[in-house]
């Protein structure tokens, strides 16, 4: 999610900052999902030639007029489905822990056990580097928990006087019920280590459906982070109420805006949690085909977010054109997702008129 945000926000500066056309932008999942990187390269293209480059001394290059042949870029999909093996594959992750710098990101700073370089107290000295992984996974869940727990203790109790339902239930959505299910699912990991069960594995498996609440969290984060914003700029008296709770909260290291993104962070991490530990467990290990479920269970739970919020957005995005219709009967969810298809694309924006493209349907508006 977040590199889709980052490529959003580069797309928005070409178009506001350096001038480029809607018809040289590529859409974001076509550089995410390398599906159309020519168009990415016309994009790069127009920006080298732009003069905010030159003056820069950026080289310009051009694409040419000739058809690129679609075999050069066919199989970037593909190869990017190795970067996981590449990663999976290297031998120092859990070498000998070193001393960092305090890396200022909200994730590392509240979950991470990285810098610490050290293990819960109330579990034994790590033997192998699959311990290593084991213990990653239930510490950072624990301060996880606590975290969630800071938040509802420090943030939405305090401003439940504050503001409205509307407004709590737009900001923190069903935080309070994350919290209530990593709860439970931390006490099944506290009985993997002491009582040895259930399994690791088991317990992620188990807890799939229920981590699907995530969809609507992650969908709805930026939303809830510019509402924040929103009221924050109308009542200066509800503004300094919050920054006192980041303050008696860490301190005010993290805003509020920012501590909201952790969740998302967290549901992201569980896949690579176990993209290791099922590396680092042998083949004849008694638990790996369920810690292989496992991961596959959690890669299951990050694309369905990650549908989730397309869909939100998608549908975000109708619900923007559907003020502008005055049609009262005529309903645009109804004509099915915007159209991505480049030749279409091309040829709708020679059109004098405003032309929206969807699966089921086109039409184009009249002017004024």
């Amino acid at each position: 999610f977040l590199c889709i945000r980052n490529i959003r926000i580069f797309l928005q500066a070409c178009s506001t900052v350096f001038n480029i056309g809607q018809e040289d932008l590529f859409e974001p999942m076509w550089l995410y999902e390398a599906t159309n990187f020519k168009m990415v390269l016309q994009t790069l293209s127009k920006l080298s030639n732009t003069r905010f480059a030159i003056d820069k001394g950026a080289r310009p290059f051009y694409l040419g007029e000739e058809r690129i042949d679609d075999d050069i870029y066919g199989g970037l999909g593909d190869d990017m489905d190795k970067v996981e093996d590449i990663y999976s594959t290297t031998d120092d992750i859990y070498a000998p822990i070193q001393e960092e710098a305090i890396d200022e990101d909200i994730y590392d700073d509240l979950v991470s056990v990285t810098k610490r370089g050290g293990i819960m107290p109330t579990q034994e000295a790590p033997t192998e580097r699959r311990d290593y992984c084991l213990n990653e996974i239930s510490e950072t869940e624990g301060k996880y928990v606590e975290a969630l727990t800071m938040i509802k203790n420090e943030f939405i109790s305090p401003l439940k006087l504050a503001i409205t339902r509307e407004d709590k239930d737009k900001i923190f959505c069903n935080i309070e019920e994350l919290l209530k299910v990593h709860s439970e699912m931390y006490d099944k990991i506290q009985d993997c280590f002491f009582k040895k069960t259930p399994t690791i594995g088991s317990i992620f498996i188990n807890f799939r459906d229920k981590l699907l609440i995530y969809g609507e969290y992650v969908s709805k984060l930026t939303a809830a982070q510019d509402h924040i914003d929103i009221l924050c700029s109308r009542d200066l008296k509800l503004r300094n109420l919050i920054e006192k709770c980041q303050e008696k909260a860490n301190g005010n290291r993290f805003n509020l805006r920012s501590l909201l993104s952790l969740p998302m962070q967290r549901m992201l991490k569980y896949h690579l949690l176990f993209v290791e530990l099922n590396k680092r467990t042998n083949d004849n290990h008694p638990e790996k085909d369920e810690i292989f479920k496992a991961l596959q269970a959690m890669k299951d739970l990050s694309d369905f977010c990650n549908e989730v919020k397309r869909d939100y957005e998608q549908l975000e995005t109708l619900q923007q054109i559907q003020k502008r219709i005055w049609l009262p009967s005529f309903y645009l969810k109804k004509g099915g997702e915007r159209c991505h298809d480049l030749e279409k694309r091309n040829l709708l924006v020679q059109l004098r008129n405003p032309v929206f493209c969807l699966t089921k349907l086109c039409w184009c508006a009249k002017e004024g």
